[in-house]
């Protein structure tokens, strides 16, 4: 996935560009063609109210889905629900490159102070069945940290694509309900279970965990980006 556009890139086996999936509306916001910049079948909410640098983080593929996690919640209709924490899990069905789900994820606390808070996505990874692993972090590198991973389920969480609140960009949006309203108007979020909490478990002195994988049934790997800050002496 690309954070920046957001987008999603195709690549074939040999690493050939192949096709950007993107917002639709992005030409036209830039005053060209449409498919000048990719295939524009994402919901143009993405394009319209991403944050900067926080477009899609987290991609996870299970069967012939794609599913893709927006880092924090987007700034629609403004800033003013920048901390509910609503994230958006995009689903793309690569058989016909059409998004089929949109899945409401809410943060467990975005506005909290001290060691409470977390308010980022950093990676995720399919566990079959419409189960996922997700991380879920804050920016701080001690033991007190939250670098939380949490086991998801998509069933009986509301596919809210193409739905009047899911596409609204002023008033009430889907970016500006609270947990409890979410529920008043019938949205279900997935089902989030806490699996471990990284940070208590050793994994300090680093701020982003952002790669999550599976190595067996038991054993999962975190990998942590360090935005280019490399030290050390090569040898």
């Amino acid at each position: 996935p690309d954070e920046y556009r957001p987008a999603i890139y195709h690549f074939s086996a040999a690493g050939v560009l192949l096709d950007r999936f993107i917002p639709q509306g992005t030409a036209a916001a830039a005053g060209q063609a449409a498919g000048t910049f990719g295939t524009e079948v994402l919901p143009s909410v993405y394009g319209q109210f991403r944050r900067a640098n926080r477009g899609f983080e987290a991609i996870a593929m299970e069967g012939t889905k794609i599913y893709a996690f927006i880092q924090t919640n987007l700034d629609n209709p403004g800033t003013s629900v920048r901390n509910n924490g609503v994230i958006r899990i995009l689903e793309l069905e690569t058989t016909n490159n059409t998004v089929t789900g949109e899945y409401v994820y809410v943060m467990r606390d975005t506005t909290a102070s001290g060691t409470s808070k977390t308010d980022k996505i950093g990676d995720a990874v399919s566990l079959g069945g419409g189960r996922f692993l997700v991380m879920e972090r804050d920016d701080r590198t001690t033991t007190d940290a939250n670098k939380l991973v949490y086991e998801i389920n998509l069933a009986g969480a509301t596919n809210v694509t193409g739905t009047a609140i899911a596409t609204a960009t002023s008033g009430t949006t889907l970016e500006s309900l609270t947990p409890a309203l979410l529920a008043s108007n019938s949205i279900r979020p997935v089902d989030k279970r806490l699996v471990l909490n990284a940070a208590v478990l050793g994994y300090t002195g680093v701020s982003k965990p952002e790669g999550l994988a599976l190595v067996d049934g038991d054993t999962i790997a975190l990998l942590n980006d360090n935005d280019f800050q490399i030290s050390g002496t090569i040898a």
